[in-house]
């Protein structure tokens, strides 16, 4: 059982503290500093965060760590207890809390263990969060490293004080004699939970391991970090140590020596597809970081005159931090002799290969068939590669997998390849963690989408330094799409009949529109525009809702004008006449739906449907297949212009009315809701029949023989104008009196009458009737009896 004692500071003056029994019942930790001054004795496992002081005559029996300085002055006696350490029970409480973030668990260090004096040892630092080191803490830990003893001739280069993220790193430990070194983690933010363990080489792991013994010789070598699968040369040195100079010097000279290599999975510390280190082409034995005895392969190496000897073309084909370990076993005179080595190298994957399982289109434009809507999920392949040849770019062709590749946190995206400039889309997943345990492919299914329309690489982007403190390069696929919008949808709408409420039959009538092409949150997708924008727009329309289809009465709409994925439409369109020429109607509640359709195969629809020209009343759900523009209906008229015939006396001006007609139940009806409708004498608009007769446009005169004129004009009241509009359905020509008696027969051209308003060029051809487009005016004669239909002069 041990007794924990907590302190901020804490100072001794002539104590005894667990003075009968062993150092592991207690254990002092002090976050601040520890002063020991007068006679103390002290039996016990110390930590101090800060430094130590000891004076006078006081005696430390167990251990002592401090994170800063320990002097010991006076007769001060300290007495390192290995056992004690490994029997205190430091328990599942630290004091002075942690900075937030992830639990830290304990620290784990790995090394060697086959220190030599004359070469640093790095030490693979790990910040576990569980028990098993399952996982690691990621967040950024800082920690001060400790030494036991800690002399003038060792320590940690760079000093003793660390902070890293990502969960591990590495430090460097030198010890310029030979003997053994304590190394351990003597405080941390977030603050450990549990003693740091260690693990030397392949061994298994405990707080003995964290003890290093560095010996006067062995072989030293050096791996560069390489990219998988790429061979290098590697220089092995057999050395041992020079007490003048304290540098390496040849060890083994001109000799051949069998030298055993094997090699260890650090992170991740397995392998599942048996990845092997190669030395010039040979694989060596390969194992799992926690095999205690491993059995090496025995290759017979050649030394020069130097010591030193070239290991050919050593590369290993799978990713992850590795070691190669070399051992020497002495024979003959040289029985007893042990020499070992190992280094440490890292084997990154070369790139990234992302591949998508459909919609890859080399063309990269609007040809590109549709692959899926935005917000649409599709899958991607990812796999970590090695390197197959210097200056690669393709790593999706021929390069090998790195099945144990894994890292977290890779960013995904997209790049725009189609329509150019145009909109970046937001990928649906913007990053995952690549997993080891996908099979021997080391794919990786991730399931994407984008928001906007186009074509898109899709990106993988590994995090800066993320694998060991190398960047691995972000990666791109082949051409992915074409994605299309979710839906259109009518954001305003309007029907603004030719005149106030109606339009006749045939008549340009306008058609206001605001249309979205939209993304899965309802957003416009800015890049449906130019060849990516293909949908049109279409009216159907039934009177009265009464399911009776009336849509190919319409005329088609124009393109619509898409500009960063809106349509404003302005335009006309008109409700025809009959393909017979009959006429039909009216049609008092004409409704109109907005059909959209995409030229997608009838993908796109419209948003939020609420009509259906062929079904009565109300529609819902899938029942509908448009949007209402507008609640209020337009009415359509078959119409016509009839032209009159009046007579009065020479002598008076006279009023010839052309009245606006519509037909309805067989019969004609004064039109009297119109008040738009325009007719002009000009241009030839109205001809006069009689060909002794003339219109002078210029002076707007009638010339009727000789030299008699009369002024003509259009309107309620003499003389009128040259042009006039219709009140209460009624233009009337006003002549003025001619004082002889005459007859003026005319007939209204419309091809020749005012061009619509709605849209300039169409003549009011919708007024025809080839029955009701002549009159006369008639001065000074009996119109005769009107029961007589016909009259001629029969000669005897």
């Amino acid at each position: 059982m041990t007794a924990r004692l907590y302190f901020n500071n804490l100072d001794l003056n002539n104590a005894e503290l667990n003075p009968s029994n062993p150092p592991e019942n207690l254990f002092i930790y002090v976050k601040g500093d520890l002063r020991i001054a007068g006679q103390n004795k002290i039996n016990a496992v110390v930590y101090v965060a800060g430094n130590v002081s000891m004076t006078g005559n006081a005696t430390i029996d167990g251990a002592l760590a401090a994170g800063g300085n320990i002097d010991i002055g006076g007769n001060g006696d300290y007495e390192f207890d290995q056992d004690a350490v490994d029997k205190v029970d430091l328990g599942g409480t630290t004091c002075g809390g942690g900075s937030g973030g992830s639990q830290l668990d304990h620290f784990e260090l790995t090394h060697s263990g086959q220190a030599l004096t004359c070469n640093p040892e790095t030490v693979v630092i790990k910040a576990c969060a569980d028990a098993s080191c399952s996982r690691l803490v990621t967040e950024q830990v800082s920690v001060t490293l400790s030494l036991t003893p800690d002399t003038a001739s060792n320590g940690w280069v760079g000093g003793n004080q660390l902070t890293f993220s990502g969960g591990s790193t590495t430090a460097r430990l030198h010890n310029n004699t030979a003997g053994t070194v304590t190394m351990g983690v003597a405080s941390s933010t977030p603050a450990f939970q549990h003693p740091t363990l260690c693990q030397a080489g392949s061994g298994a792991l405990s707080t003995a391991a964290c003890t290093l013994s560095f010996a006067d010789s062995g072989f030293l070598f050096n791996v560069p970090d390489t990219l998988a699968n790429k061979p290098q040369d590697v220089v092995i040195n057999a050395v041992k140590k020079d007490d003048a100079t304290k540098q390496c010097v040849p060890g083994f000279a001109g000799v051949s020596k069998p030298v055993s290599f094997w090699g260890s999975y650090v992170t991740p510390n397995a392998n599942a597809f048996g990845s092997q280190i190669r030395i010039d082409g040979n694989p060596v034995s390969t194992y799992a970081a926690n095999v205690a005895s491993p059995a090496g392969t025995v290759i017979n190496v050649n030394f020069d005159s130097q010591g030193k000897a070239t290991l050919k073309r050593v590369n290993y084909p799978d990713a992850g931090q590795m070691r190669l370990n070399a051992r020497h076993d002495g024979s003959g005179d040289t029985a007893g002799l042990v020499m070992t080595g190992s280094d440490l190298f890292v084997s990154r994957p070369a790139g990234l290969c992302i591949t998508p399982t459909q919609g890859a289109c080399a063309a990269g434009d609007a040809s590109c068939p549709v692959f899926k809507k935005t917000g649409e999920a599709f899958q991607l392949n990812i796999a970590g590669v090695a390197w197959q040849v210097d200056g690669d770019t393709d790593f999706c062709s021929g390069n090998l997998a790195t099945p144990n590749f894994a890292l977290a946190n890779i960013a995904l995206g997209s790049e725009l390849v189609a329509p150019k400039p145009g909109e970046e889309a937001v990928v649906g997943t913007a990053s995952y963690d690549h997993s080891n345990a996908k099979g021997s492919n080391n794919l990786n299914p991730v399931g994407q989408s984008v928001n906007e329309v186009g074509v898109f690489r899709m990106t993988a982007t590994p995090p800066t330094l993320g694998y060991f403190g190398y960047t691995i390069p972000a990666a791109s696929s082949v051409p992915v799409g074409r994605f299309i919008p979710v839906d259109f949808n009518l954001v305003s709408g309007n029907i603004v009949p030719a005149c106030d409420a109606f339009s006749y039959m045939g008549q340009p009538f306008l058609a206001e529109l605001q249309i979205q092409a939209r993304n899965q949150f309802g957003e416009t997708t800015l890049n449906y525009r130019e060849a990516f924008a293909k949908g049109d727009a279409y009216l159907s329309a039934a009177n009265n809702r009464d399911g009776v289809s009336l849509s190919a009465r319409l005329r088609s709409l124009g393109p619509l004008p898409w500009v960063a994925g809106e349509a404003d439409f302005n335009g006309p369109t008109e409700f025809v006449r009959r393909s017979d020429g009959q006429p039909d109607g009216p049609y008092r509640a004409l409704s109109f739906g907005l059909y959209m359709k995409d030229n997608d195969g009838e993908q796109t629809l419209i948003a939020n449907p609420d009509f259906n020209d062929g079904q009565p009343g109300s529609c819902s759900g899938a029942g509908c297949n448009a949007r209402l523009i507008d609640d209020v209906p337009m009415e359509a008229y078959f119409g016509r212009v009839q032209a009159g015939t009046r007579q009065g006396v020479a002598t008076a001006g006279l009023a010839v009315p052309l009245q606006l007609q519509y037909h309805e139940a067989g019969a004609w009806h004064a039109m009297l809701a119109d008040q738009c409708t325009r007719l002009s004498l000009q241009d030839g608009g109205i001809e006069f029949t009689d060909g002794s007769q003339s219109f002078d446009e210029g002076s707007g005169e009638l010339v009727l023989d000789g030299n008699t004129r009369i002024r003509l004009g259009l309107g309620l009241v003499a003389p009128g104008a040259m042009v006039a509009s219709a009140k209460d359905g009624v233009i009337s020509i006003q002549f003025a009196a001619p004082d002889r008696a005459v007859r003026i027969p005319f007939k209204i051209d419309l091809s020749k009458q005012p061009e619509s308003e709605q849209q300039p060029g169409r003549r009011p051809l919708w007024l025809s009737d080839p029955d009701s487009l002549e009159g006369m005016a008639i001065f000074g004669r009996d119109r005769g009896n009107d029961r007589i239909i016909y009259r001629r002069e029969v000669m005897p």
